[in-house]
């Protein structure tokens, strides 16, 4: 029950995604120097359920393999499982920031672990990597998707090791400009996207549109300038995760070819942050 309670949230919160072209996620050891550095400020939002503590101390990560989801065997990924739900990025020793819509009845802050270092399909965890959502701080989730979508919680301890990202609240970007973002795609593993652009900004809706990879469970993650400074945090997009390959019987990833995904801007936390 558990799991399936898991899997229809995670599908509800946000299906609209999809690759746009060519598939540009890659691990954070194939990225640039700026994105690998910036990649370890990026932790994944999982839910308690999908998080077991050993007898060391540690922890193991578990959730439903794509093969188990019947994602075709030769799509990018795919011996890797959905267990992320969230992605988010440390701005301060003790603070992430996320999407607004992270949080639900059944996705309370007190539910959330907060784990850095899941990356390469690894689901073995050390304790010093997991964090627990201590509270909220501020959130503003506009269920109508018209205005902003976001989220700061504080954590039980400060991060040790890990640099917070600096942010960009102020609203500079143009159309065209260069994005990268990182996040954990459909609940896998983290992963980077160093291809995409701005399409457009609504300062009405508080937000951007652009062209990089996004998936759910991308919700919440950063998007940076060239400079390495986050501009925004994916909370939507158009497209599905995945397809229906009728003459392999199995599924592959989303392709869109005129889709886009949306950032929040980050104007609103202009009071909250020095």
């Amino acid at each position: 029950m558990i799991q399936l309670a898991f899997l229809s949230i995670l599908y509800s919160i946000n299906i609209f995604a999809g690759v746009f072209g060519e598939d540009d996620r890659i691990s954070p050891r194939e990225a640039t120097a700026q994105n690998y550095f910036l990649s370890q400020s990026v932790p994944a939002m999982i839910h308690d359920s999908r998080v077991t503590q050993n007898e060391s101390g540690d922890f193991t990560l578990k959730g439903k393999s794509y093969k188990e989801d019947n994602l075709c065997s030769d799509e990018k990924f795919a011996d890797e499982s959905l267990i992320a739900n969230c992605s988010a990025s440390l701005i301060a020793p003790n603070k992430v920031l996320t999407a607004g819509h992270c949080f639900s009845d059944y996705y309370k802050c007190e539910n959330y672990k907060v784990i850095f270092d899941y990356v390469d399909g690894k689901t073995e965890i050390s304790k010093d990597d997991v964090y627990s959502c201590k509270k909220i701080i501020f959130e503003k989730y506009d269920q109508t998707f018209k205005s902003d979508d976001i989220a700061i919680i504080e954590l039980d301890r400060e991060v040790v090791g890990r640099t917070p990202v600096r942010l960009q609240l102020d609203t500079l970007m143009k159309k065209d400009d260069k994005l990268s973002m990182i996040g954990y795609p459909f609940g896998m593993s983290q992963k980077v996207v160093e291809v995409g652009k701005v399409l457009r900004v609504n300062m009405i809706t508080s937000s951007f549109d652009h062209d990089l990879d996004s998936f759910s469970v991308n919700s919440g993650g950063p998007i940076f300038n060239e400079e390495g400074v986050q501009v925004g945090v994916l909370v939507r997009g158009t497209g599905m995760n995945t397809r229906t390959d009728k003459t392999q019987n199995c599924k592959r990833w989303g392709v869109e070819t005129n889709g886009y995904a949306i950032g929040n801007l980050l104007e609103i936390l202009k009071p909250l942050i020095n």
